[in-house]
């Protein structure tokens, strides 16, 4: 979803680079290049070289050369027809700052979730839980089974409550609640 919201220039690719660079193991001095370049191809119909961007930098073309050389070796940076792609480069951004809210995310559903049980989750349930929640069932639905009259005791009886959810589920088409999405 942020993908498509950054393609459609609805997010800012500023505020994805400064605020996510180092996610995805860019230097200061990367960052700087990529603006540059970029704000030069914006202003100038010039051909961009590392030459143009050290003229508009303290950096050397050299210095210039082996960051993009880097971030190439990284996959973040393409050259098509003598022109730098940062395509790759926004397209990891915006995967790990989704990718990093949906962790969040599913950390804040597991601690509901143990607010409402009678115990305490291990690391290995958390993880396991997870799991569940991403492949098998939805959260509305564990919360659903949280809410049930009868009391949880157990993290085994918790999942064989759960197992019984998804052996009881629909098959095919009808498996998606198309209301819950």
């Amino acid at each position: 979803m942020l993908i498509d919201l950054l393609k459609k220039g609805v997010i800012s690719k500023d505020n994805l680079l400064f605020d996510n660079y180092k996610k995805i193991d860019l230097n200061e001095k990367q960052v700087m290049i990529v603006k540059m370049i970029m704000h030069i191809s914006k202003s100038e119909n010039k051909f961009v070289t590392p030459r143009v961007v050290a003229t508009k930098m303290t950096l050397s073309e050299t210095e210039i050369e082996n960051e993009i050389e880097d971030m190439i070796e990284k996959g973040l940076v393409k050259i098509v027809a003598k022109n730098i792609d940062f395509s790759p480069l926004f397209l990891k951004l915006a995967i790990t700052s989704e990718q990093e809210y949906l962790a969040l995310e599913d950390k804040s559903f597991i601690a509901t979730i143990q607010d409402q049980l009678s115990f305490e989750l291990e690391e290995e349930q958390i993880k396991e839980l997870a799991n569940i929640i991403n492949v098998n069932v939805s959260k509305k639905q564990l919360l659903e089974i949280l809410g049930s009259e009868d009391t949880i005791n157990t993290y085994s009886e918790f999942v064989k409550r759960i197992g019984k959810l998804i052996n009881n589920k629909p098959k095919g088409i009808t498996k998606f609640n198309w209301l819950d999405n």
